[in-house]
C-alpha cells in the first residue's frame, strides 16, 4: 500500500526507455535509496508509537487527514479543469479570460509540472 499505481507505472515506463542495463541499474538504484529509509521508518514504528503520547497521536492524525484532503481536492480540480477546459478563471466572477485575437501564446513557465510520467526517467 506504500507505493500507488502511479509510482508503479513510472517505474515501468522508466525501465522501458531505459537504453541498457545500465540506466536499468540506475532505476534500481533510486528505488533502493527511496524504499530504505522507508522500511527504516516502518521497522522502528513500534518504537515512535511508545514515545508519542495520545495528544501526539492524535495530531498526527489529523495533520495527515488535512494532508490527504488538500491532495484529494486537488486531483479534483486538475480533473475538473481537464473536463471543463476553460471554465476555470484566476478573476473571481469574472469569467474565462481570454487573450485577444492574434496575442502571442506563451510557452509554459519553467516552473510548470512536467505532463507525463516519462519526464521523471533518468536520462544522461
Amino acid at each position: 500500500m506504500m507505493i500507488g499505481p502511479g509510482t508503479i507505472a513510472t517505474i515501468i515506463i522508466c525501465a522501458g526507455q531505459a537504453g541498457g542495463f545500465g540506466e536499468l541499474l540506475d532505476i534500481g538504484l533510486v528505488v533502493a535509496v527511496v524504499l530504505a529509509p522507508l522500511m527504516a521508518l516502518l521497522w522502528f514504528s513500534p518504537l515512535f508509537g511508545r514515545v508519542m503520547s495520545n495528544t501526539m497521536r492524535t495530531v498526527m492524525t489529523r495533520l495527515m487527514g488535512m494532508i490527504l484532503l488538500a491532495s484529494a481536492v486537488e486531483m479534483i480540480a486538475s480533473g475538473l479543469k481537464a473536463v471543463l477546459p476553460g471554465q476555470g478563471s484566476s478573476r473571481a466572477g469574472q469569467g474565462a479570460v481570454r487573450p485577444p485575437p492574434g496575442a502571442v501564446h506563451e510557452s509554459p513557465s519553467a516552473f510548470s509540472a512536467p505532463t507525463t510520467p516519462a519526464s521523471f526517467c533518468i536520462r544522461a
